[in-house]
Protein backbone atom coordinates (compact mmCIF):
# COMPACT_ATOMS: atom_id res chain seq x y z
CA UNK A 1 0.00 0.00 0.00
CA UNK A 2 1.76 3.52 -1.12
CA UNK A 3 2.17 5.55 1.78
CA UNK A 4 0.29 8.90 2.90
CA UNK A 5 3.14 12.52 2.32
CA UNK A 6 5.33 13.93 5.09
CA UNK A 7 4.75 16.58 5.61
CA UNK A 8 8.42 19.01 5.83
CA UNK A 9 6.64 22.52 7.41
CA UNK A 10 4.63 22.90 10.55
CA UNK A 11 1.89 25.02 10.25
CA UNK A 12 2.36 28.80 10.87
CA UNK A 13 0.99 31.72 12.09
CA UNK A 14 1.35 33.73 8.72
CA UNK A 15 1.87 33.21 5.34
CA UNK A 16 5.93 33.55 5.29
CA UNK A 17 6.95 36.49 3.30
CA UNK A 18 8.94 36.53 0.23
CA UNK A 19 11.61 38.43 -1.39
CA UNK A 20 11.08 40.30 -4.76
CA UNK A 21 14.17 41.16 -6.99
CA UNK A 22 14.86 44.23 -7.14
CA UNK A 23 15.68 46.80 -9.87
CA UNK A 24 19.81 46.04 -9.59
CA UNK A 25 19.04 42.69 -10.01
CA UNK A 26 16.60 42.79 -13.24
CA UNK A 27 19.60 45.80 -14.41
CA UNK A 28 22.43 43.43 -13.64
CA UNK A 29 20.58 40.27 -15.69
CA UNK A 30 20.40 42.75 -19.07
CA UNK A 31 24.50 42.54 -18.64
CA UNK A 32 26.76 39.75 -19.97
CA UNK A 33 30.22 38.96 -18.82
CA UNK A 34 31.65 41.06 -21.55
CA UNK A 35 29.32 44.00 -20.84
CA UNK A 36 30.55 43.98 -17.35
CA UNK A 37 34.03 43.83 -17.28
CA UNK A 38 33.53 46.38 -20.62
CA UNK A 39 31.85 48.82 -18.32
CA UNK A 40 34.59 47.91 -15.60
CA UNK A 41 37.33 48.81 -18.27
CA UNK A 42 35.17 52.11 -18.66
CA UNK A 43 35.23 53.00 -15.13
CA UNK A 44 38.55 52.33 -14.71
CA UNK A 45 39.86 54.70 -17.55
CA UNK A 46 37.25 57.39 -16.11
CA UNK A 47 38.66 57.59 -12.73
CA UNK A 48 42.17 57.10 -14.29
CA UNK A 49 41.72 60.29 -16.04
CA UNK A 50 39.70 62.42 -13.15
CA UNK A 51 41.65 61.22 -10.27
CA UNK A 52 45.32 61.31 -9.43
CA UNK A 53 47.26 58.19 -10.01
CA UNK A 54 47.58 57.17 -6.26
CA UNK A 55 43.78 57.28 -5.94
CA UNK A 56 42.70 56.28 -9.14
CA UNK A 57 42.38 52.34 -8.06
CA UNK A 58 40.74 53.43 -5.20
CA UNK A 59 36.68 53.64 -6.20
CA UNK A 60 37.10 50.00 -8.17
CA UNK A 61 38.14 48.75 -5.07
CA UNK A 62 35.37 49.77 -2.82
CA UNK A 63 33.10 48.41 -6.08
CA UNK A 64 34.43 45.48 -6.07
CA UNK A 65 34.70 44.72 -2.09
CA UNK A 66 30.64 45.53 -1.78
CA UNK A 67 30.43 43.41 -4.21
CA UNK A 68 32.40 40.31 -3.28
CA UNK A 69 32.26 41.20 1.05
CA UNK A 70 28.54 39.31 1.63
CA UNK A 71 29.82 36.31 -0.76
CA UNK A 72 33.42 35.92 1.10
CA UNK A 73 31.18 36.20 4.84
CA UNK A 74 28.67 33.74 3.75
CA UNK A 75 32.01 31.38 3.27
CA UNK A 76 33.56 31.79 6.67
CA UNK A 77 30.02 31.68 8.04
CA UNK A 78 29.77 35.22 9.11
CA UNK A 79 26.72 36.66 7.15
CA UNK A 80 23.51 35.59 8.26
CA UNK A 81 21.34 33.23 5.90
CA UNK A 82 17.85 34.07 4.75
CA UNK A 83 15.89 31.43 6.43
CA UNK A 84 12.79 31.53 3.76
CA UNK A 85 15.08 30.97 0.85
CA UNK A 86 17.56 28.45 2.57
CA UNK A 87 18.03 24.80 0.31
CA UNK A 88 16.28 21.87 1.99
CA UNK A 89 18.79 18.88 1.42
CA UNK A 90 17.57 16.46 -0.15
CA UNK A 91 13.78 14.85 -2.24
CA UNK A 92 11.23 16.67 -1.51
CA UNK A 93 8.05 16.84 -3.81
CA UNK A 94 4.62 18.80 -3.52
CA UNK A 95 1.36 17.32 -2.30
CA UNK A 96 -1.57 19.54 -3.46
CA UNK A 97 -4.15 17.92 -1.09
CA UNK A 98 -1.97 19.67 1.39
CA UNK A 99 -4.97 22.47 2.54
CA UNK A 100 -7.56 19.44 4.02
CA UNK A 101 -8.66 20.48 7.02
CA UNK A 102 -7.82 16.89 8.41
CA UNK A 103 -4.38 17.72 8.36
CA UNK A 104 -4.83 20.70 10.85
CA UNK A 105 -1.83 21.32 13.70
CA UNK A 106 0.66 19.66 11.51
CA UNK A 107 4.14 19.94 12.67
CA UNK A 108 7.36 19.17 10.60
CA UNK A 109 7.65 15.36 9.77
CA UNK A 110 3.90 14.93 10.49
CA UNK A 111 2.47 12.08 7.67
CA UNK A 112 -0.97 13.83 6.42
CA UNK A 113 -4.41 12.05 7.40
CA UNK A 114 -5.34 11.00 4.17
CA UNK A 115 -6.44 7.61 2.52
CA UNK A 116 -4.84 7.03 -0.38
CA UNK A 117 -7.35 4.89 -2.03
CA UNK A 118 -9.49 8.33 -1.44
CA UNK A 119 -7.43 10.59 -2.54
CA UNK A 120 -8.38 14.04 -3.35
CA UNK A 121 -6.94 16.48 -5.91
CA UNK A 122 -8.21 19.98 -5.49
CA UNK A 123 -8.50 22.41 -8.78
CA UNK A 124 -5.70 24.66 -8.92
CA UNK A 125 -5.14 27.74 -11.63
CA UNK A 126 -1.86 28.64 -12.72
CA UNK A 127 -1.63 32.31 -14.53
CA UNK A 128 1.56 33.47 -15.91
CA UNK A 129 1.52 36.63 -16.32
CA UNK A 130 4.47 39.58 -17.54
CA UNK A 131 5.69 42.66 -19.69
CA UNK A 132 8.66 43.38 -21.56
CA UNK A 133 9.84 46.76 -22.70
CA UNK A 134 11.98 47.42 -26.17
CA UNK A 135 12.89 51.17 -25.45
CA UNK A 136 16.49 51.78 -25.26
CA UNK A 137 16.54 52.41 -21.67
CA UNK A 138 15.02 48.43 -21.26
CA UNK A 139 14.29 47.88 -17.63
CA UNK A 140 15.10 51.41 -16.51
CA UNK A 141 12.29 52.90 -18.74
CA UNK A 142 10.50 54.60 -15.74
CA UNK A 143 7.07 53.56 -17.23
CA UNK A 144 8.44 49.93 -17.52
CA UNK A 145 9.96 50.15 -13.44
CA UNK A 146 6.67 51.47 -12.78
CA UNK A 147 4.91 48.56 -13.68
CA UNK A 148 7.09 46.12 -12.00
CA UNK A 149 6.49 47.94 -8.82
CA UNK A 150 2.45 47.32 -9.93
CA UNK A 151 3.14 43.39 -10.10
CA UNK A 152 5.04 43.51 -7.00
CA UNK A 153 2.72 45.24 -4.86
CA UNK A 154 -0.69 42.96 -6.61
CA UNK A 155 1.63 39.78 -5.37
CA UNK A 156 1.79 41.92 -1.37
CA UNK A 157 -1.75 42.67 -1.51
CA UNK A 158 -2.71 38.88 -2.44
CA UNK A 159 -0.05 37.55 0.11
CA UNK A 160 -1.44 39.87 2.94
CA UNK A 161 -5.19 39.22 2.48
CA UNK A 162 -6.73 38.20 5.59
CA UNK A 163 -8.09 34.62 5.49
CA UNK A 164 -11.80 35.98 5.41
CA UNK A 165 -11.10 37.49 2.50
CA UNK A 166 -10.97 34.29 0.21
CA UNK A 167 -8.55 35.82 -2.54
CA UNK A 168 -7.32 32.07 -3.29
CA UNK A 169 -3.85 32.57 -3.76
CA UNK A 170 -1.17 30.11 -3.26
CA UNK A 171 2.24 31.39 -4.24
CA UNK A 172 4.05 33.42 -6.59
CA UNK A 173 7.51 33.14 -8.39
CA UNK A 174 9.03 35.78 -10.42
CA UNK A 175 11.55 34.83 -13.63
CA UNK A 176 13.41 37.19 -16.12
CA UNK A 177 13.24 36.16 -19.70
CA UNK A 178 16.74 34.70 -21.31
CA UNK A 179 16.14 34.40 -24.56
CA UNK A 180 17.89 37.90 -25.45
CA UNK A 181 21.12 39.54 -24.72
CA UNK A 182 19.14 42.49 -22.95
CA UNK A 183 16.98 41.09 -20.71
CA UNK A 184 14.26 43.17 -20.81
CA UNK A 185 11.17 40.80 -20.22
CA UNK A 186 9.83 39.25 -16.91
CA UNK A 187 6.97 37.11 -15.55
CA UNK A 188 5.11 36.18 -12.19
CA UNK A 189 4.00 32.49 -12.15
CA UNK A 190 0.81 32.92 -9.84
CA UNK A 191 -0.83 30.02 -8.19
CA UNK A 192 -4.43 30.13 -7.34
CA UNK A 193 -7.15 28.09 -6.09
CA UNK A 194 -9.23 28.23 -8.88
CA UNK A 195 -9.95 30.26 -12.12
CA UNK A 196 -12.80 31.48 -10.77
CA UNK A 197 -10.53 33.35 -7.50
CA UNK A 198 -8.28 34.82 -10.23
CA UNK A 199 -10.91 36.26 -12.10
CA UNK A 200 -12.66 37.97 -9.11
CA UNK A 201 -9.70 39.43 -7.78
CA UNK A 202 -8.95 40.82 -11.23
CA UNK A 203 -12.02 42.83 -11.64
CA UNK A 204 -12.28 43.62 -7.91
CA UNK A 205 -13.15 47.40 -6.96
CA UNK A 206 -10.87 48.89 -5.21
CA UNK A 207 -7.95 46.38 -5.80
CA UNK A 208 -4.87 47.72 -7.61
CA UNK A 209 -5.42 45.08 -10.84
CA UNK A 210 -7.73 46.87 -12.37
CA UNK A 211 -6.44 51.16 -12.31
CA UNK A 212 -3.21 49.39 -13.05
CA UNK A 213 -4.82 48.13 -16.15
CA UNK A 214 -6.67 51.24 -17.03
CA UNK A 215 -3.63 53.20 -16.66
CA UNK A 216 -1.75 50.69 -19.61
CA UNK A 217 -4.31 51.37 -21.48
CA UNK A 218 -4.15 55.40 -21.15
CA UNK A 219 -0.28 54.76 -21.58
CA UNK A 220 -1.16 52.72 -25.23
CA UNK A 221 -3.51 55.71 -26.18
CA UNK A 222 -2.05 58.81 -25.26
CA UNK A 223 2.12 57.96 -25.76
CA UNK A 224 1.62 55.77 -28.90
CA UNK A 225 5.65 55.12 -29.64
CA UNK A 226 6.22 54.08 -25.84
CA UNK A 227 2.88 51.99 -25.55
CA UNK A 228 3.80 49.93 -28.12
CA UNK A 229 7.31 49.56 -26.77
CA UNK A 230 5.57 48.08 -23.70
CA UNK A 231 3.75 44.57 -24.22
CA UNK A 232 2.00 43.26 -21.45
CA UNK A 233 0.67 39.43 -21.50
CA UNK A 234 -0.74 36.82 -19.68
CA UNK A 235 -1.67 32.69 -19.84
CA UNK A 236 -4.26 30.83 -17.33
CA UNK A 237 -3.95 27.47 -17.32
CA UNK A 238 -7.06 25.44 -15.20
CA UNK A 239 -5.23 21.89 -13.84
CA UNK A 240 -6.88 18.73 -12.68
CA UNK A 241 -3.55 17.35 -11.38
CA UNK A 242 -0.01 17.83 -11.08
CA UNK A 243 3.58 16.60 -9.79
CA UNK A 244 6.80 17.78 -8.87
CA UNK A 245 9.84 17.20 -7.46
CA UNK A 246 12.69 19.11 -5.94
CA UNK A 247 16.40 17.87 -5.20
CA UNK A 248 18.54 20.41 -2.66
CA UNK A 249 16.46 23.08 -3.78
CA UNK A 250 14.63 25.78 -1.82
CA UNK A 251 11.05 26.04 -1.44
CA UNK A 252 9.43 27.44 -5.15
CA UNK A 253 6.48 26.79 -7.09
CA UNK A 254 4.04 23.80 -6.41
CA UNK A 255 6.30 23.14 -3.36
CA UNK A 256 6.05 26.68 -1.74
CA UNK A 257 2.15 26.81 -2.02
CA UNK A 258 0.45 28.29 1.28
CA UNK A 259 -2.97 28.33 2.26
CA UNK A 260 -5.28 29.37 5.52
CA UNK A 261 -6.63 26.36 6.85
CA UNK A 262 -9.26 26.50 10.04
CA UNK A 263 -8.33 23.90 12.52
CA UNK A 264 -11.07 21.99 14.80
CA UNK A 265 -11.01 24.73 17.64
CA UNK A 266 -11.65 27.78 15.31
CA UNK A 267 -8.09 29.17 15.51
CA UNK A 268 -6.54 29.73 11.35
CA UNK A 269 -2.96 28.49 10.81
CA UNK A 270 -0.90 28.74 7.13
CA UNK A 271 0.11 25.17 6.11
CA UNK A 272 3.03 24.54 3.31
CA UNK A 273 2.40 22.34 0.35
CA UNK A 274 5.99 20.12 0.63
CA UNK A 275 6.13 17.09 1.76
CA UNK A 276 9.27 14.39 1.99
CA UNK A 277 9.69 12.24 -1.47
CA UNK A 278 9.51 8.78 -0.43
CA UNK A 279 7.22 6.78 -0.57
CA UNK A 280 4.62 7.07 -2.87
CA UNK A 281 5.93 10.60 -3.60
CA UNK A 282 9.47 9.20 -4.66
CA UNK A 283 7.80 8.45 -8.17
CA UNK A 284 6.11 10.79 -10.96
CA UNK A 285 3.89 8.39 -11.37
CA UNK A 286 3.16 7.65 -7.68
CA UNK A 287 3.09 11.61 -7.14
CA UNK A 288 0.25 11.84 -9.90
CA UNK A 289 -1.64 8.71 -8.34
CA UNK A 290 -1.64 6.77 -11.11
CA UNK A 291 0.87 3.87 -8.75
CA UNK A 292 -2.48 3.25 -7.24
CA UNK A 293 -4.10 2.14 -10.72
CA UNK A 294 -1.07 0.11 -11.19
CA UNK A 295 -1.53 -1.56 -8.63
CA UNK A 296 -4.90 -2.35 -8.81
CA UNK A 297 -3.71 -3.63 -12.00
CA UNK A 298 -1.25 -5.87 -11.23
CA UNK A 299 -3.66 -7.62 -8.37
Amino acid sequence: MPSNPTFVFGDRDARPPKANRAVEHIIGDMFTTQGFVGLGIFLQALFSFLLPHPYSFVPGAILIAIATLPNILRLVGLYPKDKEAAVIVGKTAAYLDFADPRHANKQPGSPAFTDYNERRVPPLALMLIGSQCRSKFGAVQPEFKEMGEVFASMIEELRTAPPEDDVGFLNAEFYMHGGESANNSNMVCIYWRSYQHMYRFAHKEGGKHWPAWNKYRTLQREQHKLGTEIGIWHEVFEISNAEAIYHNMPRMGLGDMWDAVRTMSGQVVYRNSLVVGSGSYATSDGRMGYEREYHTEKM
